[in-house]
């Protein structure tokens, strides 16, 4: 009875992060925290669920990141903003990768797949209808989106997540579990819904017309090409992108298109694009601050003393200024060098690679054919999410800092869960 009062508890918690915009999240985080609270300790009160052999390694890992970001804290000009970006960040953390962590099974990963799967593929069916209806009715009536009117102008799709970014790195986590209904043996019809998902969700990430999804995607389908041995596969995919982008720059009426996939557009955002601008801007912060970084929350507040504009050759600003909504690091890596030094950097590049690093070995050495199918599931999920970190401050937007954690605590549940088959043999 406690396990499926739980398993509701996961299922609403999966609902909110997915259907519920930013600025309702950050109203109601009290209240989610308490919930993750209650689900947690009936978790506890589950004894099958407390019977799993953990893992020292990762959770000895975990801890050690947590400690290395709060160091920030005592040194950052502002601590108060510190010590509230490290409670936003850190209370959710431990809470949702601990819950997971101890109720995900074998016996009950279905459910959450299908659930991840069907929440996703509505969220990119309201998107997908914004094309269509030219408006979103969610932001022009209910909740107010500063977003709203530049992306609904440039067919950029938002659905339920306010910014096309966010939607993006959403829809690209949740396709991997569209993607295992695609090869579900047991049903015909769970194969063609699992197929029809996907190819919605594809379709809402293409409209997001978000770049940094659209390579974090690539990269991920190039790996997954690569195990499969599918190599031409994804010299025709990429063939067709640059036809894309020679379309967009030179054939297309659609100025949105030409600015954002066109190839001589491309060349020159590279150049000096606002990201690629603001890149020096966390290494003159690590000259100046380097084990501890300024502290969480304080680029924004100090980025005008770090930032020094670039100048072309006619001597006119490359980029000739930064409204505040710009003033981030625009990935979640120089986020950290940033704001907790390279001390904070490490903790969670060790703690990243010790994850991986067992998820690999694990799908490896285990026998159960179970396990080969979830684990390459969840790491594909988790790896396209970290891919497209780099290009977004993922940590400071809800729905994929919890999807995150989500996705960690499921992966060392599967690992810590069931011992290698083959050292049972042995033993």
């Amino acid at each position: 009875m406690i396990k499926k009062i739980t398993l509701i508890g996961i299922m609403l918690f999966l609902f909110w992060i997915s259907f519920f915009p930013e600025p309702v999240q950050d109203h109601y985080k009290v209240t989610i925290r308490f919930f993750l609270v209650l689900l947690l300790l009936l978790t506890l009160l589950n004894r099958a669920t407390t019977k799993a052999k953990s893992i020292p390694v990762l959770d000895l890992c975990f801890w050690v990141y947590i400690f290395t970001i709060s160091l920030s804290i005592n040194f950052a000009e502002n601590a108060d903003v510190a010590l509230a970006k490290f409670l936003i960040f850190s209370i959710p953390a431990v809470l949702i990768f601990y819950l997971f962590k101890m109720y995900f099974s074998l016996d009950n990963y279905k459910m959450v797949f299908a659930s991840l799967a069907i929440f996703s593929t509505t969220i990119a069916i309201f998107g997908i209808s914004e094309l269509f209806l030219k408006k979103n009715f969610l932001y022009e009536k209910f909740i107010f989106n500063v977003f709203y009117n530049r992306f609904i102008s440039q067919g950029r799709i938002m659905s339920t997540l306010i910014h096309p970014n966010i939607l993006g790195s959403y829809l690209l986590t949740c396709c991997p579990f569209s993607y295992y209904f695609v090869h579900y043996r047991n049903s015909k019809a769970i194969r063609s819904l699992g197929i029809a998902s996907f190819t919605i969700l594809i379709i809402g990430m293409i409209f997001t017309l978000s770049r940094g999804t659209w390579l974090a995607g690539i990269i991920v389908l190039y790996i997954y090409l690569m195990k499969i041995n599918k190599k031409r596969l994804f010299v025709i995919i990429i063939l067709l992108l640059l036809l894309f982008s020679l379309y967009s720059q030179f054939l297309s009426n659609n100025s949105v298109l030409e600015y954002r996939f066109g190839i001589i557009s491309l060349a020159k955002y590279l150049n000096y694009g606002h990201r690629i601008i603001k890149y020096p801007m966390t290494f003159r912060i690590l000259s100046e601050h380097p084990f501890v970084g300024l502290g969480l929350g304080n680029y924004r507040l100090l980025f005008d003393r770090y930032f020094i504009l670039l100048f072309n050759s006619d001597g006119r600003y490359k980029l000739s200024y930064f409204p505040d909504e710009l003033k981030i690091t625009d990935s979640v890596y120089l986020g950290h060098l940033g704001e907790t030094g390279i001390i904070g950097f490490l903790g969670f590049s060790i703690f990243l690679i010790m994850l991986f690093k067992k998820i690999i070995d694990y799908i490896h050495l285990s026998e159960d054919s179970d396990i080969k199918i979830i684990l390459p599931v969840i790491a594909f999920a988790l790896f396209g999410l970290l891919l497209n970190m780099s290009t977004f401050d993922a940590f400071y937007w809800y729905t994929p800092m919890y999807l995150f954690w989500v996705l960690v605590g499921i992966a060392v549940a599967i690992i810590s869960k069931k011992r290698y088959a083959k050292d049972d043999k042995a033993n």
